[in-house]
């Protein structure tokens, strides 16, 4: 059932660009990153892109001011490939054309402020959030020039930015019924990495922020490993904890504004989120069902961006970002995307990875390329920032790259099993929605196995008194993986998850600092890695 499960792709005749400013801003973006309206250019992320390369801690500066760090107006353009198999590009419009009625785009504002002609469309929320912004979803009710949205965009203080919005869908597919193994535990060779891991007592859980279709909190093998806002008094219609969401005692649903983020069944693949949660985490040695690669000391942050229907807009995914970045989650999954560019997008994982959260992030099911003229929103963005990482998924059966995966040596940077045999559509074994277990296969199956992974490296190096940076789990996770040859033109060095490496590197990099304050030990060759690469 593959072909049902393709992205939703939301293209508007936007002016292709990085960032449009108002007529008379500055200039100081490379052309390819850069558009012309009759002005010249404001940069989308300043040098942001710079600031978060290096593998150093010290450059995730968490005091910059987010809105002078993403500039003041964030118009970006989503054309690019269709989602046929002739990968035509969608016409480029000029700042004369107009955006068409009913088009969707995304607006970031800065909270408690309404004061222009564009922001004051929008009612203002009663709390507000530790970033200061919240993004919101803008169907336009009559046609707009490309140049009046930017003057409106320009003129009104409160508008931090302006883009595409972009419809994701969950990159998972049904295959076949239940099977009583994982064979995606052995392939990575989890069990062998657990004494290792678990060698030292870790001083607390790693937070693993799920952001997908919502998760069964009642299953037997997740409710016992969900994260619980302590701060939150449940039921009270308060937001007892000043983070901008009443009542959000084990996450939120950003799609209909609710505390719950449990699964709707109105919703299009609403097991999606259940399966993802339980290959990241699910309870391990309770005596039911299965286990998560992480799933011991691991807590589940279960976030919901889908409402009724198919599909999530960018929108409510970016404040699900930046609400498990605010709320101390570890590790972010992403088993979702869209083609094209989303400016709202990036300023997220951005403010994400400043707060110190590693970002894992399927690579999609198109069995394309990725790259400049196949771009998926959020995955692409992982070869930009380090501390980010897209994962391609691989057969369990013989580690090849699964058929219906995308790839790339340099935008895919890990594989990890998100099938047994694609070939046969066999996928991968984890909870279901109702107390069950099923078999899903996809990109969006192996991003949670890696995000399982990222966890553990956490917690083993917390265990002895490090405290990584997402960068520094980014080059762990990455120089630690195994090289496999027919992997090397479709994934970045040919690298594929093995647990029992990781623990091994670890365990010989990072002696125990007992008694000694935690720091971010960086990884050990990081000096040679060029800017944006993770080793």
């Amino acid at each position: 059932m593959r072909g049902e499960m393709k992205r939703w792709l939301l293209c508007t005749l936007v002016a292709p660009l990085s960032a449009c400013g108002p007529a008379g801003g500055s200039s100081n973006q490379a052309s390819n990153n850069s558009c012309s309206l009759g002005g010249n250019v404001v940069p989308l992320v300043d040098d942001s892109q710079q600031m978060l390369s290096p593998m150093s801690a010290s450059h995730f500066d968490t005091s910059a001011d987010p809105f002078e760090t993403y500039g003041k107006v964030l118009i970006q353009n989503q054309s690019g490939p269709s989602d046929d198999e002739s990968g035509a590009i969608f016409p480029q419009a000029t700042g004369e054309k107009e955006i068409a009625a009913g088009t969707e785009l995304s607006i970031t504002l800065r909270d408690s402020c309404r004061s222009g002609a564009l922001s004051s469309r929008f009612a203002e929320e009663q709390e507000t959030t530790p970033s200061g912004l919240r993004s919101y979803t803008w169907t336009l009710e009559s046609a707009l020039s490309q140049e009046n949205l930017n003057e409106m965009s320009a003129s009104d203080d409160c508008v931090v930015g302006v883009s595409d919005s972009v419809r994701s869908s969950v990159s998972g597919t049904f295959s076949d019924p239940l099977y009583n193994s994982q064979a995606h535990l052995k392939a990575v060779q989890a069990e062998q990495s657990y004494g290792l891991i678990y060698q030292h007592a870790s001083p607390f859980p790693t937070v693993i922020a799920i952001i997908d279709t919502g998760v069964d909190l009642t299953h037997p093998d997740l409710r016992n490993v969900l994260w619980r806002n302590a701060r939150e008094i449940p039921g009270n219609n308060r937001d007892d904890d000043g983070n901008g969401y009443r009542d959000d005692v084990n996450g939120y649903n950003f799609a209909t504004n609710q505390p719950s983020p449990h699964y709707s069944r109105s919703t299009s693949m609403y097991q999606h989120g259940t399966h993802v949660a339980g290959l990241a985490a699910a309870q391990a040695g309770n005596g039911v069902g299965g286990m998560g690669v992480a799933g011991l000391n691991t807590r589940i942050m279960a976030l919901n961006v889908f409402g009724p229907g198919s599909g999530a807009s960018s929108s409510d995914i970016a404040n699900a970002i930046r609400y498990a970045a605010d709320n101390h989650a570890d590790v972010i999954n992403l088993s979702l995307g869209g083609s094209g560019r989303s400016a709202v997008y990036e300023s997220a994982l951005v403010y994400a990875l400043r707060k110190g959260v590693t970002i894992i992030a399927a690579a999609g099911n198109e069995r394309r390329e990725l790259g400049p003229n196949y771009f998926m929103s959020p995955a692409g963005y992982a070869q930009s920032y380090a501390g980010m990482i897209a994962i391609g998924s691989i057969d369990t059966r013989n580690s090849t790259l699964s058929s219906f995966s995308n790839f790339s040596s340099k935008y895919v940077e890990l594989a990890a099993p998100g099938a047994e045999n694609s070939r046969q559509g066999v996928g991968v074994l984890s909870t279901w929605p109702g107390g069950g277990y099923q078999r899903i296969q996809g990109t969006s199956m192996a991003s949670p196995v890696a995000a399982g992974g990222a966890a553990l490296a956490i917690t083993m190096m917390r265990s002895r008194g490090y405290a990584p940076s997402p960068a520094t789990v980014e080059g762990v996770v990455t120089s630690s993986a195994t090289s496999i040859a027919n992997l090397r033109a479709k994934i970045k060095n040919g690298r594929s998850m093995n647990l029992k490496a990781l623990a091994e590197f670890i365990n010989k990099t990072y002696p125990q600092r007992d008694g000694r304050s935690a720091i971010d030990p960086g990884v050990p060759g990081a000096e040679a890695c060029a800017p944006g690469s993770s080793l």
